[in-house]
């Protein structure tokens, strides 16, 4: 298991450092794959609790794919746990907005809305993501 991890990790790096010995990546298909890559890193990050870290990777991410609805709803979450509520809802809506029907972010969003004492707001979304046919939550 560690030796597949260290393959992993030491391709995911030969691949970072490719994009950026050539300016970074080129073609649209290698600038999503790179937003993917920097997405599943700050999702890492975040569940290391290396908010700071997670970040930076998700900024990354954005940078190249700001569509991207992984690392707009993973920065959300990076903001709500800094505290952060302005940026956080500004990034929530961004997942919401590329992503209507991803349970887990309406699910998500509903929740920071609950912590915000916004009931009403986070029923509405609980609702929609209880009513998405594959949420099993």
């Amino acid at each position: 298991m560690k030796r597949v991890a260290f393959v992993t990790a030491a391709g995911l790096a030969l691949f970072l450092q490719g994009c950026a010995q050539t300016g970074g990546p080129k073609g649209e298909k290698e600038t999503a794959e790179a937003a993917r890559i920097y997405s599943d890193l700050g999702l890492g990050y975040l569940r290391q609790g290396d908010l700071d870290t997670a970040l930076v990777k998700l900024k990354r991410a954005l940078e190249l794919d700001s569509s991207y609805p992984p690392a707009n709803h993973y920065i959300a979450e990076v903001y709500k746990q800094m505290g952060d509520a302005k940026q956080a809802e500004k990034y929530f809506d961004k997942a919401v907005e590329l992503a209507p029907k991803n349970p887990m972010v309406l699910n998500n969003y509903g929740a920071f809305l609950c912590d915000q004492s916004r009931y009403s707001d986070a029923e509405k979304y609980f609702l929609r993501a209880a009513n998405v046919p594959r949420y099993q939550t």
